[in-house]
């Protein structure tokens, strides 16, 4: 099977996502050299490498299933957002909040200066 570049396609099974994992986390070398050196995407080689990190073989077990590749795990976002503290992601949703607010308040001030600008030339 071939795919767009017209080149094989290489399916890594799970023994060689955790060779590819280890060797990042002995050597952290750039993420174009690591692809290169096992002939994978360097996005293919970060997402197992980080994933690895935070998530030790589990997630690469979990990747490496049919099961796991439909679910959307391969991407990562899934298999990670499940595993931030729940203090952390409240805080990130307050920080997310204030930040509305602040940008909310400076479009308010923004409006009265210009109603007053428009009520000072009358």
């Amino acid at each position: 099977m071939s795919n767009k570049k017209g080149t094989k396609s290489n399916m890594k099974s799970f023994e060689e996502k955790l060779k590819i994992a280890q060797d990042w986390s002995q050597n952290p070398i750039p993420w174009k050299e690591l692809g290169a050196k096992y002939n994978v995407s360097y996005s293919r080689a970060r997402i197992w490498a980080l994933g690895y990190q935070e998530n030790g073989e589990q997630f690469l077990k979990d990747i490496s299933t049919r099961k796991g590749q439909r679910a959307g795990i391969s991407k990562g976002k899934t298999y990670r957002n499940n595993n931030i503290n729940p203090d952390k992601r409240e805080i990130a949703k307050l920080r997310k909040e204030l930040k509305e607010k602040e940008m909310e308040i400076e479009i308010l001030k923004k409006w009265n200066d210009f109603v007053e600008d428009i009520d000072n030339d009358k």
